[in-house]
């Protein structure tokens, strides 16, 4: 279940490398098109940590655990955090860079609500943080 859980979170992951459009709703833009380096070096780090995690057994799942705990603890300072703890400029400028993207929730101007590819991208992280500690 871990190891689905975590080819699915490279997937949904990929996709903000591609780009993904579904219909008439974009998901996400290209981090490759746009040259968006960090999401690109995150991209390969999970790239050879997924093998590892598979074929290194305590050592690759303690790899991975702290790679996903990183990017969590990076996701809740960029993003999460001003769900709870609201901040104007911050929610101004995430609504602008994420306006053309599809939200199941409506954005708001006051409090920051995260496009849909985020909550998806957000919860995956999460359920594997928790599925790689009760495998370890």
């Amino acid at each position: 279940m871990d190891v689905m859980l975590l080819i699915i979170l490279f997937i949904w992951f990929t996709f903000i490398m591609t780009g993904l459009r579904i219909g008439k709703y974009l998901l996400c833009s290209s981090s490759i098109r746009n040259k968006e380096k960090p999401e690109i070096i995150m991209w390969v780090i999970l790239f050879i940590l997924l093998p590892m995690y598979v074929f290194l057994g305590t050592i690759g799942k303690i790899a991975m655990l702290v790679y996903l705990l990183l990017w969590f603890i990076a996701q809740w300072y960029f993003t999460i955090r001003f769900i709870f703890f609201p901040n104007t400029n911050k929610v101004k400028g995430y609504n602008k860079y994420f306006e053309d993207t599809h939200h199941i929730i409506k954005p708001s101007e006051k409090r920051l609500i995260p496009d849909t590819y985020h909550i998806i991208l957000f919860i995956t992280i999460f359920l594997c943080i928790i599925l790689i500690i009760m495998n370890l």
